[in-house]
């Protein structure tokens, strides 16, 4: 009997820790022939794996023609087949006589979503540069996707706090401003009441007339002032990038 009850605890526990483990998979698109597999799995917890199910993963690789030839925003969206304002993290791979760089893109609400200190952080840390770096790919590029990973973990579970919040907030923020117009109402009674009513210091309608005898209108001068405004005529100076995202940084 307690061999069986054992058998059942550990058998239960096991499947606990089968259902609480997953992993999102990253796509790999290796034009260069670096790496040696198709595809890569990051393991996270389940409830991780569910709130970045709306973003995409992926590695692609290309050779530079000098060093800062990055391959151009709509094409890593190509190669993958993004769709407009589809959330990807994409780590490009690129080879340029003999070395190694990389570069982060981010699309859609992973773009909004990774702040530039959250970029900076992904691409310095030593686990990622160094692996990159020397030719360590698959170790490298687990850092990479697991770093990316807990950023957008962290923003989701900071919006779900602040929609349990809400609820909370919008009563205080009622209960206050209530509070505020109640109290400046009251105020303003008071001191309507409080308010002393004085008497004619002088009778002015006994002792004083007014008799207008000359009315005289006289003009200074007048002013005209006109200012161009430049109109907008749609068109934007410099090499931003464009809403659907991009390239972030490299190393």
């Amino acid at each position: 009997m307690k061999k069986a009850l054992f058998f059942i605890l550990i058998a239960t526990l096991f499947a606990l820790l089968t259902l609480s483990a997953s992993a999102f998979t990253v796509e790999i698109k290796d034009e260069v022939g670096l790496l040696d597999f198709e595809a890569m799995a990051i393991d996270r917890d389940a409830a991780t794996e569910e709130k970045l199910k709306g973003t995409r993963f992926g590695v692609f690789t290309a050779v530079s023609l000098y060093r800062d030839d990055y391959p151009s925003d709509s094409r890593v969206a190509s190669r993958f087949g993004l769709s407009e304002h589809e959330s990807a993290v994409i780590l490009v791979l690129r080879l340029y006589e003999g070395t190694y760089y990389y570069d982060i893109y981010l699309y859609g609400d992973a773009d909004d979503i990774f702040r530039d200190s959250d970029v900076d952080r992904v691409l310095d840390d030593t686990s990622v540069y160094q692996n990159l770096k020397g030719a360590r790919f698959e170790a490298g590029m687990r850092s990479f996707f697991s770093l990316s990973a807990d950023v957008l973990q962290d923003h989701y579970e900071k919006l779900a706090a602040r929609k349990a919040r809400a609820p909370l907030v919008a009563v205080i923020a009622g209960l206050i401003a209530a509070a505020v117009v109640g109290s400046g109402s009251a105020l303003g009674v008071f001191l309507y009441y409080r308010k002393k009513r004085h008497g004619e210091t002088y009778p002015l309608d006994r002792y004083a007339r007014l008799q207008l005898t000359a009315r005289e209108d006289r003009f200074v001068g007048s002013f005209v002032t006109r200012t161009r405004i430049q109109r907008n005529n749609g068109s934007r100076s410099g090499g931003g990038r464009s809403g659907g995202g991009g390239r972030r940084g490299g190393r």
